[in-house]
C-alpha cells in the first residue's frame, strides 16, 4: 500500500497515525527542506507537511550524551525520514549493538514460543511460556 495515503484529521489530509514517517517526525521533530529531498510529488510532500509538528530537529548528541555509541547509531538508523536511509530490522541486528550474541541466537530469542510447537508433555508448561 502507498504509505502516502492521506487520512483527514482536523480537515486536512494528513498521513495515517501510525505511519511510520509520522511517527518520526512526532519523535524527532519538523523534517528541514533538505530531509524531504526524497519527495518528488508537491502533493505527497504537502501530505507530511501536514504533518510537522512544529518541535525542532531532535539533537542526538545532545540528548543521547554518554549514551553508549551503539545505541545512538541504533536510534539515528531506525529514525530516519528518508526510508531509504532507514535501516530494516535485520540490518539493525547485524551492527554492534546486538554483536554480544551471535545472530542466529538473536534471532532464535526474538521469535515467540508456541505453546503447539513444545515437546513437553505437560501443556500447562507450554501455555506458560507464550508469550
Amino acid at each position: 500500500p502507498d504509505p502516502f495515503l492521506a487520512s483527514q484529521e482536523m480537515g486536512k489530509d494528513c498521513l495515517a497515525e501510525d505511519d511510520l514517517t509520522r511517527i518520526i517526525i512526532e519523535v524527532l521533530g519538523d523534517p528541514r527542506k533538505e530531509d524531504l529531498s526524497f519527495i518528488s510529488r508537491s502533493r505527497r510532500k504537502q501530505i507530511i507537511q501536514n504533518c510537522f509538528t512544529g518541535k525542532q530537529k531532535y539533537n542526538y548528541q545532545e540528548k543521547l550524551n554518554g549514551a553508549p555509541k551503539n545505541l545512538v547509531l541504533v536510534m539515528h538508523k531506525c529514525l530516519q525520514y528518508n526510508p531509504y536511509f532507514r535501516y530494516s530490522a535485520s540490518l539493525l541486528l547485524q551492527t554492534s549493538a546486538f554483536s554480544t550474541q551471535p545472530l542466529s541466537l538473536v534471532l532464535e530469542s526474538s521469535r515467540p514460543v508456541s505453546p503447539l510447537a513444545s515437546n513437553s508433555s505437560d501443556s500447562s508448561s507450554s501455555l506458560a511460556s507464550y508469550h
